[in-house]
């Protein structure tokens, strides 16, 4: 399990990376880019969120 929580962790930091790109690209777009703001801004929100239960879950793992 200790492992799955480092795999969560290293996916959702690159699911935010390119996430962010994704959104930002979106934004360079003029007029076009309103799929590319939505989907950036999801996987976005969901790579943090990745992060931050991966990161939980090693902490209480590793305390064990």
């Amino acid at each position: 399990m200790l492992e799955f929580s480092r795999i969560l962790t290293a996916l959702g930091a690159t699911l935010f990376g390119v996430g962010f790109t994704v959104y930002g690209i979106g934004h360079a777009i003029d007029g076009a880019g309103n799929f590319e703001v939505n989907i950036g801004a999801a996987a976005s929100i969901i790579g943090i969120l990745a992060v931050i239960i991966g990161m939980i879950m090693h902490n209480r793992l590793a305390e064990d």
